[in-house]
């Protein structure tokens, strides 16, 4: 699934190309699956509008349309949104591997395949919004999207309004117990965090993907905070092109073609294991993420110590 530095990818991607301008012609498939309107309406409801933002929250984007209209975006596992003659950035999944390559790799057909909406510009720029796996989904709002559901319900955005520790989001973390992993998966905690970014803020604050948030220090939430900010601001920097990550981010040992090439990979010399955590294939470096004591443990184990 597109995560939140893809997202944001395709957010600037759309900023360059078609704000300020009109949209002069609509077509879409037909598809109640992807879509909450008809073509018809869709058509009736866009044709003219002038697009004048490109919003993310999390992993939702939308074009912000004249009059109080926005153009409401969820990627699901496979959605892409793909400008006429640009060359874009594919998020990277084994098993949709040939069907990736045909759909986002530059090529001069147009539309591309599996293609639901295309939008264009009274300049001629075409954009289209496409899904393989029809997961995704597009949706009109005649309301701020930042005001009802489902955005209004999800947690802070890395990027958008990262907290600073505090005693709040401290009680936040630890007022409930859940493996760390399904903690940060949760878009209700931290909008736009998937899997494979959960498993590098963990690597990076040195804990462990099965520790319980219960358990966790306040320096350790410090550090989950921390790592959390860095991993995300890494990732838009670079522009979502996962070939310029840090080269010890377990990002680069977790698709099947690397394992294919590397059978055993490391990160600084310490091998990498993959793990399941919540049913969701979880890639950490043993030797770098042990699982500490339980809090209760480490309490008591303190106070011991200082009696002495």
């Amino acid at each position: 699934m597109p995560e939140l530095p893809s997202v944001e990818h395709s957010r600037c991607l759309l900023e360059r190309t078609v704000l300020s301008h009109r949209i002069a012609n609509i077509l879409a498939v037909e598809d109640n699956i992807v879509f909450s309107e008809k073509p018809s309406e869709l058509e009736n409801k866009l044709k003219s509008r002038q697009i004048i933002g490109a919003r993310r929250y999390g992993k939702y984007l939308w074009l912000v349309l004249s009059e109080g209209v926005s153009l409401l975006m969820h990627f699901g596992m496979t959605g892409f949104v793909q400008v006429q003659g640009v060359e874009r950035l594919y998020y990277r999944t084994s098993s949709d591997k040939e069907i990736l390559q045909d759909v986002t790799q530059h090529t001069t057909a147009w539309p591309p395949r599996f293609w639901k909406l295309q939008l264009e510009t009274s300049d001629g720029c075409k954009v289209v919004f496409g899904d393989s796996r029809r997961l995704g989904h597009v949706k009109i709002l005649e309301q701020d999207p930042m005001s009802v559901p489902p955005i209004s319900k999800l947690g802070f955005d890395p990027i958008i309004c990262m907290p600073d520790f505090s005693e709040e989001i401290f009680k936040r973390v630890t007022g409930r117990s859940v493996p760390l992993k399904t903690l940060l998966l949760d878009q209700s905690f931290a909008a736009g965090v998937g899997n494979w970014m959960a498993d590098d803020v963990l690597l990076h604050a040195r804990l462990h993907p099965e520790t319980r948030t219960n358990e966790l220090s306040p320096e350790e939430v410090g550090q989950l905070l921390d790592s959390i900010k860095y991993i995300s601001v890494t990732a838009v920097g670079f522009d979502a092109d996962g070939s310029k990550y840090p080269p010890n981010w377990v990002f680069h040992c977790r698709w099947p073609s690397n394992r294919r090439m590397n059978a055993n990979p490391t990160i600084d010399g310490h091998k990498v294991a993959f793990i399941t955590v919540g049913g969701r294939t979880t890639v950490y470096v043993p030797d770098l993420q042990k699982k500490s004591p339980s809090l209760g443990r480490r309490q008591k184990e303190k106070r011991h110590k200082n009696k002495e």
